[in-house]
């Protein structure tokens, strides 16, 4: 006998929903993550700077961490001087916001060497068209550039046009050969040789701290700033025009990053304590979740609906959306009568259950309606035979339920189909048994 067994959510939502999970083993209690970053060529590999403790590095993730410091002088404090090398992805590169340098490791974070001493790093990225170009930003010093990947470096001095040294990002243009951005307080300049000179472009009303160029339409720009939110421009930077409907009045946006699987899709990550989504290149934003003071964030090259955000005061967490569900594995024989345990996780697409955030401090004001929660919902099971009702509460991305069979079924293979969200899985083969009673009477001697 087949039984078919329909998992129906009545939880409603508008997708995508994010749900948020902790990042916690292996990396400091409550650690101040204030940059991140995945590998383009392996993703399952990730990068955490953390302000005080150095580098951390995951193959699993996020999973687990370990510490990436060997060759590296403590404490180091990493805010936003955290980088892959796109085109040779084993080369990363660290930098200490408080004049301890920049380090570069050859082999993917196992050691790493000083390669600029004394420079107090804000921002480094990679060209990811040239191979070797690589632009490092000083908060006091402005811009050092490399050709050979961080071997030598040559300082870039306002004769060259970039005439505020207070750099706080920086950004390469994904498709644009040789084509950087530069945030320098409130102003942005713009390269088009690879940062041998540069142009001034514009202004926001506040200091900048995030720059990201769209994959999509290349002269698009979008700027993160301290108070007033995001600022976008359809011209590589020349004119700008504020972009915050969705976002809180008033917005620090720490970070931004464009989604390179759906390019119209952006994240900014805010002080406010949320990352925001846009679905249309930065015109308008909603909210993920609260988490804590996000200061870092980064998107899965590869997953959909992945990303990753660093908080200054409740450490790291991956969030991600409903892409499956899975059932556990059921013992091969059941009897009537006799109950069982049904076990259903929901689930990214990485395979991780969508369980929600641990948050160590939290804003009450905000909490109530921002809580960055796991799957919670009432499902109905139902079988096609009419032998089964029952309901499945589901908290924190698992629901568990007793399951018995109370009339008598023939003794063939069942499986089960669970769905639910418009996604199915169907359960290992099993039989369930019924056994008559055999009643012998009693012999007295």
């Amino acid at each position: 006998m087949l039984v078919i067994w329909n998992l129906f959510g009545v939880q409603a939502y508008s997708s995508p929903i994010f749900y948020w999970h902790s990042l916690t083993i292996g990396l400091p209690t409550n650690a101040d993550v204030e940059a991140v970053v995945v590998n383009p060529a392996t993703p399952s590999a990730l990068y955490a700077g953390t302000f005080g403790e150095g580098v951390y590095r995951s193959s699993n993730n996020g999973a687990t961490w370990l510490t990436a410091t060997t060759g590296i002088t403590l404490p180091m404090y990493v805010q936003n001087a955290l980088a892959i090398h796109p085109l040779m992805p084993t080369i990363v590169y660290a930098g200490d916001y408080y004049g301890g340098g920049l380090y570069r490791s050859l082999d993917s974070g196992e050691n790493w060497a000083l390669v600029l001493p004394g420079a107090y790093m804000r921002a480094v990225a990679a060209s990811p068209t040239a191979l070797g170009l690589v632009l490092a930003g000083d908060r006091y010093a402005g811009v050092y550039r490399s050709e050979d990947s961080g071997e030598t470096w040559t300082p870039i001095t306002a004769t060259a046009g970039l005439t505020d040294s207070l750099v706080s990002v920086i950004a390469f243009a994904p498709t644009i050969s040789e084509t950087a951005y530069v945030g320098a307080e409130h102003f942005v300049f713009a390269s088009t040789d690879g940062g041998l000179s540069w142009a001034y472009r514009g202004k926001a009303s506040s200091n900048l701290y995030a720059l990201a160029a769209s994959p999509l339409t290349p002269t698009t720009l979008l700027a993160g700033t301290y108070s007033h939110g995001v600022y976008v421009s359809v011209n590589e930077g020349i004119t700008w025009t504020a972009s915050n409907s969705g976002l809180p009045a008033g917005a620090w946006v720490t970070s931004l990053a464009f989604d390179p699987i759906t390019p119209t899709a952006v994240y900014a990550g805010t002080w406010d304590g949320q990352v925001y989504r846009s679905e249309d290149s930065g015109s308008t934003w909603a909210g993920l979740g609260y988490l804590g003071y996000v200061y870092a964030m980064a998107v899965h090259p590869t997953a959909p609906g992945v990303i990753y955000a660093g908080t200054s005061n409740n450490g790291l967490f991956r969030g991600s959306t409903l892409d499956h569900i899975t059932v556990e594995p059921i013992s091969a024989t059941q009897y009537v009568y006799r109950s069982f345990t049904l076990t259903v996780t929901v689930r990214d697409v990485l395979g991780f259950p969508l369980m929600g955030a641990s948050l160590a401090q939290t804003d009450d004001a905000r909490l109530a309606s921002t809580l960055a929660n796991g799957y919670n919902g009432l499902a109905t099971l139902v079988d096609s035979a009419g032998v089964i009702s029952a309901t499945v509460n589901l908290v924190n991305g698992v629901g568990a339920k007793s399951i018995t069979f109370n009339v008598p079924v023939a003794n063939d293979v069942v499986t089960a189909t669970l769905q639910i969200e418009g996604l199915s899985v169907v359960s290992n083969p099993f039989e369930v048994v019924w056994f008559a009673q055999l009643y012998l009477p009693s012999i007295r001697r």
